[in-house]
């Protein structure tokens, strides 16, 4: 028996709701500690850390048992694991690169002289491996737009395991 749309519909809205949005509250509540801080909110800061990395990667985990845990006669099983493994995968060595730059540049940074004043001979320079403004405005979108993608195959996904896309 065929589910009819408004089903259909429904179950994908609760999937974002329960599944992106709720894995979205740790950067709302990043953003109220800020605002309750009183301390500067800049969205591309806090999305460029790989937040958004982390929860793609939660999804594709999470999406890729669904899918070997219920039944699924269907072609696109093996071609629908197989995005979201390579997602998990690129979202999981991204979010690396993206601890790893920021690791650097903070021990860069404390190993610097504690008066020293940037730009004079024999002070050092921390390297500029944590993008800078220019990059850190693309890296903030690339994770919202990696994220997109990844919710979009996972509620294929969600929708296919559901017996309500043929």
């Amino acid at each position: 028996m065929a589910k009819r749309p408004r089903d259909q519909r429904t179950r994908a809205y609760m999937w974002v709701l329960l599944v992106v949005l709720v894995g979205l509250l740790p950067i709302l509540f990043h953003v109220v500690y800020a605002l309750d801080r009183g301390k500067p909110l800049r969205l591309t800061a806090i999305l460029q850390r790989g937040d958004l990395l982390l929860l793609s990667t939660a999804v594709a985990g999470g999406c890729l048992y669904d899918l070997f845990n219920k039944p699924v006669a269907n072609d696109r099983k093996n071609l629908l694991a197989s995005m979201l493994f390579v997602m998990a995968a690129m979202a999981a060595m991204w979010f690396t690169d993206l601890a790893e730059a920021s690791t650097e540049t903070v021990s860069t940074v404390t190993r610097q002289a504690p008066f020293s004043v940037p730009g004079t001979p024999g002070t050092e320079q921390p390297p500029s491996v944590l993008p800078g403004p220019s990059n850190s405005g693309r890296i903030a979108v690339g994770t919202i737009v990696f994220l997109g993608l990844t919710a979009a195959v996972g509620l294929r996904v969600e929708l296919l395991t559901s017996g309500e896309e043929g």
